[in-house]
């Protein structure tokens, strides 16, 4: 290696450092920041952990957790350069049955996801990303319908209509809420109305307002529904996600 070469490497390391030692990104980063925040991805082979480690050459460091194509989505909340490192940080997508048009949907939860890639070089081309990144999730020119396993192809063609389920059945052992001082003190009733992530094995992950009452009986509503097992929903006999509608009743005696 030339002295004139290795001098421009020493230049560009020391670039790359005086960029992060700024907290400003780099334009390399904005670009990337650009293309993907907001953007859904789909992790290749589909692992679930929520955090990732990859190598340079793009291969699974340590263990990814569960398998699973319907849980195995992020949606892109930064993208970051670091210590020789693509970070992607974001939020779970998970992809479930609606209950009432019993389509696909994808849900967005609160469960944090990091994709964390190692850097081949500390000053990789676009290119040399565009690769790397394609080795870590699924790229726009892959079919999803391609990649899912033998026995789950039919989910996606059934769901393109309308998919044959069975709808998840809450457990009798449920409890029900229970009625804030406050909402008690104003003699507050009524119906509120949530929207549940109910998992293939009968939890539920994520559940949002959808009508509320107020008066501290939203929480209280959302916190006990978090912790209510139903039978999951079933396609064919398979447990599959489901996004379905709850009531949850405040009634004064």
């Amino acid at each position: 290696m030339s002295k004139r070469s290795h001098l421009g490497q020493i230049i560009l390391l020391l670039l790359s450092s005086i960029t992060a030692f700024s907290g400003e990104p780099s334009e390399q980063e904005q670009r990337l920041q650009k293309a993907f925040n907001g953007q859904v991805l789909i992790i290749r082979n589909f692992y679930t952990a929520d955090e990732i480690s990859y190598s340079s050459d793009g291969s699974l460091v340590g263990n990814g957790g569960a398998i699973d194509w319907m849980s195995a989505q992020l949606v892109v909340r930064k993208v970051r350069l670091q210590d020789g490192k693509l970070l992607f940080e974001g939020d779970r997508v998970q992809t479930a049955f609606d209950t009432e048009s019993w389509k696909l949907t994808n849900i967005r939860e609160d469960t944090a996801v990091k994709i964390k890639i190692t850097l081949g070089s500390p000053a990789p081309s676009d290119h040399e990303l565009k690769e790397l990144i394609g080795k870590v999730f699924v790229t726009s020119a892959e079919r999803l319908e391609d990649l899912v396993p033998e026995s789950d192809k039919g989910i996606l063609s059934e769901a393109a209509g309308k998919a044959v389920l069975a709808k998840p059945k809450a457990l009798q052992a449920n409890p029900a809420p229970e009625f804030t001082d406050e909402a008690r003190k104003r003699r507050i009733a009524g119906t509120l109305v949530l929207a549940a992530l109910i998992g293939s094995d009968g939890r539920i992950p994520y559940v949002k307002l959808v009508h509320g009452l107020g008066y501290g009986l939203d929480d209280a509503a959302i916190r006990t529904v978090r912790a209510w097992k139903f039978s999951p929903a079933t396609w064919h006999g398979r447990p599959v996600p489901a996004w379905m509608p709850i009531t949850v009743t405040f009634s004064i005696q």
